[in-house]
């Protein structure tokens, strides 16, 4: 049976839906991310500023000198998990194994789905114009033989498009693109390249292998197979979702144990909202530090699967003491919590009543969040913040 991956690509996701929202933001530069004033970040922008230059990830401040008519909005997060859940619905509709790799973008096996649904580019087609219909979000999407370059087709086939590679039609689709377009290249990786005379990728696929490999190691032996479109990654529900986090930038770099406790508290505390509103608990944490010299120092620790503030922040507050002081200001702060499992946590039967309260307690917080705003309850620990 042919294979069939599709990668489904939300375009401007967090955008968006801002501009379901708010109509008149369409056709106009908009960017989701931190305060321009401060040293936020870009998490999404419209194609319109786009066209300035602006990406993702990149700097507030920098966004808006290259576009000073870009509108920046601080974004509604709680609904793009919704809207998130809300797609998930259309396609299962048609698909029976869904990857969610990111919030915005799906892998869908579609091997064998021609026996159910007809041929499978309209079949795609029809899938992304039900989410623009009912949704009213615009999305692309590559369809391939392999997940390596039904990504990269997707890629190319922005805004609100579907682009096809026929079945050993791979390494002819990918010769003529910039390396930097594979997975996993970044701007070291390319200047590596680049010293080897490598700059497209059929340039890459005509080089040996052990060349590759004495040049870049074991990276080597992989982007030797990258070039030529092969992969064998398959379409995974199980590891759909790897981690839920969130990490603040501050105004101003700082070195006050209370203040930076709170921040983490608070950071603690929206991680765990989203991962109780995916039915996940979580059985290991991870906090990012980076200091005002832009060194960046990670901490790990497993802990008993749990979906409670307290829990993780009692982790998250040691891992912090663990790792700064008061000589050393801080630029940035966050925390990951991975190992994700679904299912609820298992009592025991004979297990105190004051446990069976707890275990009620955080739904309730979380309805309340939902319909009243996410500040409207916070550990105390977190209001400092603010």
């Amino acid at each position: 049976m042919q294979r069939w991956i599709a990668h489904l690509d939300m375009d401007a996701f967090f955008v968006s839906v801002e501009r379901l929202l708010d109509p008149s933001l369409a056709g106009k530069p908009v960017v989701v991310g931190g305060d321009p004033d401060g040293r936020g970040v870009v998490a999404s922008a419209s194609y319109e500023a786009r066209r300035c230059g602006i990406h993702s990830a990149m700097p507030s401040r920098a966004a808006r000198e290259l576009c000073p008519e870009v509108i920046f909005l601080r974004g509604h997060h709680h609904l793009y998990g919704d809207y998130h859940r809300k797609i998930r619905e259309i396609l299962t509709r048609h698909v029976p194994v869904i990857e969610a790799a990111s919030i915005d973008e799906f892998y869908l096996d579609l091997s064998g789905c021609v026996l159910l649904h007809g041929p499978i580019l309209p079949l795609l087609r029809r899938i992304r114009g039900e989410i623009a219909d009912e949704l009213g979000l615009p999305s692309s999407a590559g369809l391939a033989g392999n997940k390596l370059v039904a990504k990269i087709a997707s890629g190319l086939a922005k805004p609100e498009g579907t682009l096809w590679v026929p079945a050993g039609a791979e390494a002819e689709f990918l010769a003529p693109l910039p390396v930097r377009i594979l997975p996993g290249v970044g701007p070291a990786t390319e200047r590596e390249l680049t010293a080897l005379g490598i700059r497209r990728i059929g340039h890459l696929a005509s080089f040996p292998e052990r060349v590759l490999e004495g040049a870049l190691g074991q990276w080597g032996r992989a982007l030797f197979r990258k070039a030529r479109g092969i992969s064998e990654s398959p379409v995974s529900e199980e590891g759909e979702r790897k981690s839920v986090g969130h990490e603040v930038t501050f105004r101003e770099d700082s070195a006050d144990p209370a203040f930076l406790e709170a921040v983490l508290c608070r950071l603690v505390e929206k991680a765990a909202y989203r991962l109780r509103a995916g039915g996940f608990r979580a059985g290991g944490l991870t906090i990012k530090v980076r200091y005002s010299d832009f060194r960046t120092v990670t901490r790990s620790r497993t802990l008993w699967p749990t979906d409670r503030d307290g829990d993780f922040f009692t982790i998250a507050r040691g891992l912090l003491a663990e790792t700064v002081s008061r000589r050393v200001r801080v630029r940035l702060l966050g925390v990951s919590l991975e190992r994700l499992r679904g299912g609820e946590e298992q009592l025991e039967l004979f297990s105190p009543a004051r446990e069976w309260k707890r275990r009620l307690l955080f739904p309730a917080v979380d309805r309340l969040r939902k319909k009243f705003g996410f500040d409207i309850l916070s550990l105390a620990s977190g209001s400092r913040s603010r």
